[in-house]
């Protein structure tokens, strides 16, 4: 009997001394896990700034200009000399341009005839030979298909100044650059919404970079294709030098409080974003105001530019702490 109770009395201080290393593993790594994952989160946390911004999508699209443009013609064969820099408004009657000739009846061997300008406006010497056929009133009585005829006929840019002039040649030509212009577009194969090109609805192109409003005042479905004449009444002003030009149409934007979609936490069905207060991870509920592009807009009054939120929140839990 004397070794069966020592057996049990070992058995007994194997347990107890078994639960205390359990007990002292499980305070180790309590002590460690809590110590550590807060270093760790601080290495591997994205924290941004929620501030209201735009995404927008946007078709590229070329389009034919035609605005008010007054031709000067030289009157002599001779070399042309622009007096007054290109893109400069000047008043009408102002001279812009000088041609001379080789002339044995003058002092110094030449003749010199001065280029005034018929009416106010901006100097140019792209001279593409449509300045009067392309205008805005003609454009405006034109079916879109022809002008969707004159369109296809333009196949090069405007050249720039020429030296050597002959008589008659337009060589200088003045644009008014405080009338509207007008644009005529075809858009091809792009499943944009019928209302957003109706007439007198306002449609945000931008040129080089430059966003700008016009609105339309023709339109026309053909097929796949769809055509429209604009004016706009503010452009950018290197437009007005251009009688062929790239644009990008917006077709749909979303303006707000975004964040990617990733960024949501959902409880149940209630989107929300884990914000940080105080160095501590709040979960709170936000109103979805609209989709783009993987962006969301959201609302909420616990949010307002400047309110820090977790970008990776999978990897937190509310009530984190972090010193970012």
């Amino acid at each position: 009997m004397q070794p069966l109770s020592r057996l049990r009395k070992r058995k007994k201080r194997l347990f107890f001394g078994s639960c205390i290393i359990f007990l002292i593993l499980a305070i180790l790594v309590w002590t460690i896990v809590n110590v550590a994952r807060p270093m760790v989160l601080n290495q591997l946390i994205s924290i941004n700034t929620i501030s209201k911004d735009t995404v927008s999508i946007t078709l590229p699209v070329e389009g034919l200009v035609a605005k008010e443009e007054a031709v000067i013609r030289s009157p002599i064969n001779g070399e042309l000399e622009l007096v007054v820099e290109q893109g400069r408004r000047v008043a009408a009657h102002a001279v812009v341009a000088k041609v001379s000739a080789l002339s044995l009846d003058t002092p110094g061997g030449s003749r010199v005839h001065n280029l005034a300008a018929p009416t106010a406006g901006a100097v140019c010497t792209n001279i593409d030979g449509l300045e009067e056929v392309l205008t805005p009133a003609t454009l405006r009585e034109l079916d879109l298909s022809g002008i969707g005829t004159i369109r296809k006929k333009v196949t090069a840019q405007p050249g720039g100044q020429t030296t050597m002039v002959e008589r008659g040649q337009a060589v200088v030509k003045l644009v008014d650059n405080l009338r509207p212009v007008l644009i005529y577009l075809e858009l091809k194969d792009e499943k944009i919404p019928p209302k957003l090109l109706e007439e007198g609805q306002g449609l945000n192109l931008m040129y080089q970079g430059q966003w700008f409003t016009s609105r339309i005042i023709k339109s026309q479905a053909k097929k796949e294709n769809q055509s429209v004449l604009v004016e706009a009444n503010s452009y950018p002003e290197e437009l007005i030098f251009q009688r062929v030009a790239e644009f990008e149409l917006l077709k749909t934007e979303l303006t707000g409080l975004l964040v990617e979609e990733a960024n949501l936490v959902y409880r149940d069905t209630q989107p929300g974003l884990y914000i940080v207060q105080r160095q501590k991870i709040c979960w709170v509920p936000v109103e979805i105001k609209g989709v783009l592009q993987g962006k969301v807009a959201v609302e909420s009054p616990a949010l307002s530019g400047g309110v820090r939120y977790v970008a990776n929140p999978h990897l937190v839990k509310e009530g984190d702490r972090v010193n970012k």
